[in-house]
């Protein structure tokens, strides 16, 4: 089993998320970048926020996937508590990834 990487992402569009265009976003995070949990914290019509654990770290490039596909911008923000790890990727509506920093386990 590989560690978890606690993961928030923050979703926004310029334009308003439809429930049809939400839905699709959502089920695209549990196919390609959830690994186990996984809970909606926050929906609004240009917004979305959802949690899971992501395998190791951040999966950079389905997060740009993510972004590309459904014309939005994605921020994650990662971290595995007690080690020290903590990783911040962002990617525009383009799937361009404009940040990927990250500060690696301290042991």
């Amino acid at each position: 089993m590989a560690n978890n990487c606690m993961t928030s992402l923050s979703i926004t569009s310029e334009e308003p998320i439809t429930d049809e265009k939400h839905d699709a976003i959502v089920a695209d995070i549990r196919d390609t970048i959830q690994y186990t949990g996984g809970d909606e914290s926050c929906s609004e019509d240009d917004f979305i926020e959802y949690e899971c654990d992501t395998r190791w770290a951040i999966p950079t490039e389905a997060i740009a996937a993510l972004a590309k596909k459904h014309q939005v911008k994605v921020r994650a923000l990662g971290r595995e508590d007690g080690c020290g790890f903590v990783q911040v990727v962002c990617a525009n509506a383009k799937g361009v990834v404009v940040q990927d920093d990250s500060i690696d386990y301290f042991f």
